[in-house]
């Protein structure tokens, strides 16, 4: 537990008595996400690569009452999701993935669960993360979003996209759908992290020619022995014309 944590959690603990909590305030990328949900009106988060479901809980945490449909195929981390979900009825889960065509794929499962891939890892990134290794694989559902997207007719639909190196399918996978996308946070790679990802430029100029205004980043995984960053976050809202309020 950090110290903030610490302290965080004593003094939670007299205040929560007078009806106050102490919480952390988002970061300048959090902030920018959170201000362009509420600007564009987002009813609706599809979450990708949903783990255990942190992002959902941190945008649970910052106000956002909306729904949210949160995808892993994970079978352990469905589990922890699906209890993280249990209590709001306006979360969904499934145990799937998202790709470019619906069928079924073999993932490659590591013991660092949010590195797992269903693209095989790269050298580099075992070098910056040894517990990025696969250590086995599963077979996996695997599900496109152009569909999903069809059956959404009146929602305001942000997409979050957390897939390990598989972003470039999940947005393929998306057809006509992209066109119906007001908001897309999607992690990518600078350099190859998995085999036949997509990297930032290939990513970032489809995005952008399909309307998209690159609205933030947000720095991921670095490389602490080189210094490099391997991955960011970008974030991109449609038809904008004026920048965010800091």
């Amino acid at each position: 537990m950090s110290v903030y944590s610490r302290i965080a959690s004593s003094i939670n603990g007299g205040l929560d008595r007078v009806g106050y909590r102490v919480n952390r305030l988002p970061t300048p990328p959090d902030n920018c996400r959170l201000r362009a949900i509420e600007r564009l009106g987002i009813d609706l988060v599809l979450d990708i690569g949903a783990n255990v479901g942190q992002y959902a809980c941190a945008l649970r945490r910052y106000g956002y009452r909306g729904r949210i449909v949160s995808f892993e195929p994970l079978p352990g981390a469905f589990a922890a999701l699906s209890a993280a979900a249990a209590r709001d009825p306006l979360w969904q889960v499934r145990n799937v993935a998202a790709g470019a065509l619906a069928t079924r794929l073999t993932m490659y499962v590591s013991d660092k669960r949010v590195s797992s891939s269903l693209l095989p890892i790269t050298a580099a990134s075992i070098a910056a993360a040894p517990a990025s290794q696969a250590t086995k694989t599963i077979d996996v559902d695997v599900v496109t979003l152009e569909d999903v997207i069809a059956a959404e007719r009146e929602a305001r639909i942000m997409l979050k996209i957390d897939a390990q190196g598989y972003e470039w399918p999940v947005l393929q996978g998306c057809g006509s759908g992209i066109e119906r996308i007001a908001l897309l946070d999607v992690e990518m790679s600078l350099q190859p992290m998995y085999d036949g990802q997509a990297l930032f430029d290939q990513v970032d100029g489809w995005i952008v020619a399909r309307g998209f205004r690159r609205i933030g980043f947000d720095t991921g995984f670095w490389n602490r022995t080189s210094g490099e960053l391997l991955q960011l976050d970008g974030i991109y809202a449609r038809g904008e014309t004026e920048c965010l309020a800091s």
